[in-house]
């Protein structure tokens, strides 16, 4: 493998695990401030994350509240598993030869579930 391609390769790795670990801290974040505003002070629903203010939500139906809350902190979080997969697709590659283990890592960050491992594996 030329350098040049591996040295691409480590970059687009380091990137990956920066953007992974930004993720995680912005689910951390998301979720921490959605449990200070529920149990500690009610005004901390003004300021989830990064100025989204919530607090009328909060004060019209805490159902309402705890349901839009959930769902950022659900997609928040399939975010940052979608590039825990890519990291982990990174770790898998082997810069001397083509792996087995990679298609089916790629197969299960795709979208196209009708996509068959054998297909993939051929091309």
């Amino acid at each position: 493998m030329k350098s040049s391609t591996k040295l691409v390769l480590t970059i687009l790795h380091v990137i990956a695990w920066i953007i992974f670990l930004g993720l995680c801290v912005k689910t951390g974040a998301i979720l921490y401030s959605f449990f200070v505003s529920l149990a500690i002070n009610p005004k901390g629903a003004g300021n989830i994350y990064m100025g989204l203010d919530l607090s009328s939500l909060y004060s019209f139906d805490k159902g309402n509240y705890v349901g839009i809350v959930s769902v950022m902190i659900i997609l928040s979080f399939l975010n940052a598993f979608l590039f825990y997969l890519v990291v982990k697709i990174f770790l898998k590659i082997n810069f001397v030869c083509y792996s087995e283990i990679l298609p089916s890592l790629i197969y299960r960050t795709s979208d196209d579930k009708n996509l068959t491992l054998t297909k993939i594996t051929s091309n």
